[in-house]
């Protein structure tokens, strides 16, 4: 007689987790903790990494240092000045520059804010030539009436 296993209702398989990410000419790679950048190769460690989650997952959001630090640490176990450390290795391994920052910036007393914005692909571009004019096909059909 087989065995029948039952799967309860509420069964959600795990959205698929990407391999990598992109910002522009920095690459992460999820399951290895690496990060490349045109300056060289970095393995985050692992507290550097969950706040890369932390902020990549809220782009141009304000997260308050509090809060990073309960997400990254846990409660009770972090502190300002962990989250500082750990936020200037972040900036290291992505050649993120303080004073000019690409990715990481700092909201003086309240947090941080991933900045990064993803340049548009060439076909998205509006033009004033480009999203106005009609496709070719179009034109061709309009042409037969």
């Amino acid at each position: 007689m087989p065995i029948l296993t039952e799967t309860p209702r509420s069964f959600d398989p795990a959205p698929a987790v990407p391999h990598r990410m992109a910002f522009g000419d920095v690459i992460v790679e999820i399951g290895a903790r690496r990060v490349r950048a045109p300056h060289g190769t970095s393995v985050l460690e692992p507290r550097a990494f969950d706040l890369l989650m932390a902020l990549a997952d809220r782009p141009g959001l304000t997260v308050s240092s509090a809060h990073l630090v309960e997400m990254v640490w846990g409660a009770g176990d972090g502190s300002g000045q962990a989250l500082s450390l750990c936020v200037e290795a972040l900036r290291r391994a992505l050649a993120d520059d303080v004073q000019a920052p690409r990715f990481i910036e700092t909201v003086p007393g309240i947090g941080y804010r991933w900045i990064f914005v993803s340049p548009r692909p060439p076909s998205m571009t509006a033009t004033a030539t480009g999203w106005l004019r009609r496709p070719a096909w179009v034109a061709t059909l309009l042409a037969q009436r």
